[in-house]
């Protein structure tokens, strides 16, 4: 068996995508709060319910997992 398919090697390939997955969750809350201020700035509602479910649906739509 490759060592990259042993116990260790999985675990480590896991650990390589939760830091990959953290990265790109901080960078996308970077991009929000960018966001949150253009609409601050343009007095639009900070919260919007049809954007969200666009975004949920859209994420269903994508994941082939």
């Amino acid at each position: 068996m490759p060592k990259s398919d042993s116990l260790g090697g999985l675990r480590s390939q896991i650990d390589n995508v939760d830091e990959q997955i953290v990265s790109l969750l901080n960078k996308r809350a970077r991009i929000v709060q960018k966001v949150g201020a253009v609409k601050k700035s343009q007095s639009f509602d900070l919260y919007a319910p049809g954007r969200e479910k666009e975004v949920y649906d859209r994420l269903a739509r994508i994941n082939t997992g």
